[in-house]
């Protein structure tokens, strides 16, 4: 943890005064799962710079593009059933022919068919937000195709741009840094850091 966590005050600059409604921009998360998947026996096309003899290891390298998306309202039920489509870029290591460790790059493609809270339609659209990773643990590779055991946690969201009034202290007092320096700007840095 930083140093500068556990040093200074982040309270109001008056605490005597009521808290300020203010309207701030930000990313409202309306419903949120999380799926944690263990596939057996999965093949996957690796795309290798020379040819692969053992397989090492294997990871998502980011989270992935969502794709058909379909959204269907529940009759009697307040959530919608969300089917969406899920591709996740992966790296695999293997040993090649003299040794060495060789990077392959595939992509792994999951569906998912759940049930989530989603707000009638608006002018601001709600979407699907994924956050994916994935990890071989364990594969045999044929040539170029590797079969193998992988585990994914998958947390989908429904989310959507707004602006929400919320009440507000102020702004943070933030601490001085911890680093050397001559007393000759006392004044300077006595200046408020926003403006009020």
């Amino acid at each position: 943890m930083p140093c500068n966590n556990n040093r200074g005050c982040v309270c109001l600059s008056d605490p005597t005064s009521p808290p300020e409604k203010i309207c701030i921009r930000t990313q409202r998360v309306f419903d949120a799962c999380m799926n944690r998947i263990t596939q057996e026996n999965a093949n996957l096309n690796v795309n290798f710079p020379s040819t692969p003899v053992k397989f090492v290891d294997g990871r998502s390298v980011s989270s992935g593009v969502v794709s058909d998306v379909i959204i269907t309202p529940q009759p009697c039920n307040p959530c919608s059933r969300v089917q969406y489509s899920v591709d996740i870029p992966m790296e695999i290591e293997a040993y090649d022919l003299n040794g060495e460790i060789i990077t392959g790059t595939t992509q792994l493609s999951i569906n998912r068919d759940i049930l989530l809270k989603v707000p009638r339609e608006a002018m601001i659209p709600t979407e699907v937000q994924i956050t994916a990773s994935v990890r071989c643990v364990r594969g045999n590779l044929a040539g170029n195709v590797l079969t193998t055991t992988y585990c994914a946690t998958i947390i989908t969201k429904i989310v959507a741009e707004v602006e929400l009034l919320v009440q507000s202290y102020g702004y943070p007092a933030l601490p001085n840094c911890q680093e050397f320096s001559e007393e000759i700007c006392t004044g300077v840095f006595t200046m408020p850091i926003y403006p009020r």
